[in-house]
């Protein structure tokens, strides 16, 4: 699982829309392992916001990085207590 999270996050730090959506599925296979990584869900936000920001409909990308950007918070809240 970590390791889908390491090839998410070198593809998310490319701006091609290719490279993102890369970094979408390596990401979204990490979570399918584990829910609860936050990590993950976190890089979801991430790229769901970059594609929003250049490639895809804003108000089609950016509801989608919220929802993955509240669910790492909570996430990350849970893991804190």
């Amino acid at each position: 699982m970590y390791d889908l999270y390491l090839e998410g996050l070198y593809f998310s730090n490319k701006s091609s829309e290719e490279d993102l959506r890369r970094a979408l599925g390596f990401f979204q296979r990490a979570v399918e392992k584990d829910s609860t990584f936050s990590n993950a869900w976190t890089g979801i936000s991430k790229v769901w916001y970059f594609l929003g920001g250049v490639y895809v409909k804003p108000m089609d990308a950016y509801p989608k990085a919220k929802e993955a950007a509240l669910k790492a918070i909570a996430l990350s809240a849970l893991l804190s207590q």
